[in-house]
């Protein structure tokens, strides 16, 4: 069978990513699929001027819902999934290429390299961030109601050695944004909290807000970040806190 590849990107104003993205992966891919959550930027323009083919869906607050759809749109008999903020290194597709072409894996798990703030963030938790973004269709499919989920996985992995290539991720321009993705996120992780059945209140919130600070800045060694790593290690222990706190009031004012 002849290798085909799908670039898949879900969106939602993207306008000043959505470019970069798009041409990390170009001499990779054969098609680019962008699913957008009705942008209020030019996103949607600028994918389609770069020949992504757009659809449409219902805006969500965090984009793993998305992700099922997105990859169902590629005629690609492998998917190449990446967010807008997130870009593809040129030896990273050779050895993707290769892989797809002597069929070593079914899925593979890619190491990435983070960018916050104008800067490699080295520790704090994303030295060893992984995720499994290259695979064949139809062997890899995410749990549609899940925020962060992990995927459902069919067949052969294969985790890749970093020195083989790394997705590159730009993730926060500034605190501003950093605590605009942290609201976002925790009402999807509230909701999750309910429906697990843990004991919601925001003592506990406090409690895993503590570990978490302690995990990220100590164990993960987020004081080699410096001031930087400091405040991100704060505020993720802070994300578990509100995510408790929300679900605690989602959780009273349902009982009114």
């Amino acid at each position: 069978m002849s290798v085909s590849i799908s670039l898949v990107v879900s969106t939602l104003n993207e306008e000043h990513n959505i470019a970069d993205c798009i041409r990390s992966a170009q001499e990779l891919v054969n098609e680019v699929i962008v699913v957008d959550m009705h942008s209020d930027d030019r996103t949607v323009e600028i994918a389609g001027s770069l020949g992504a083919t757009v659809h449409l869906v219902e805006r969500r607050p965090f984009v793993d819902p998305t992700r099922n759809f997105a990859i169902a749109q590629a005629t690609g008999n492998w998917i190449l999934l990446l967010d807008a903020d997130e870009r593809l290194t040129p030896k990273l597709a050779t050895e993707l290429r290769i892989i797809a072409e002597k069929d070593q894996a079914d899925v593979v798990t890619i190491q990435f390299d983070t960018y916050m703030f104008g800067r490699h963030i080295r520790y704090s938790g994303w030295q060893e961030e992984r995720h499994r973004r290259f695979f064949k269709k139809g062997f890899l499919e995410y749990p549609d109601r899940e925020i962060h989920a992990n995927p459902i996985i069919i067949g052969r992995q294969l985790i890749l050695d970093g020195n083989k290539g790394k997705i590159q991720h730009f993730n926060f321009q500034d605190l501003r944004d950093f605590i605009k993705t942290i609201n976002d996120y925790t009402d999807g992780e509230s909701l999750q909290l309910l429906r697990s059945g843990v004991k919601i209140t925001p003592l506990r919130g406090a409690y895993w807000g503590l570990l978490h600070f302690c995990r990220r800045y100590l164990k993960m060694r987020g004081y080699k970040d410096g001031m930087y790593g400091f405040i991100l290690s704060v505020f993720m222990g802070f994300y578990w806190f509100l995510a408790f706190s929300k679900a605690w009031e989602r959780k009273q004012r349902s009982q009114k």
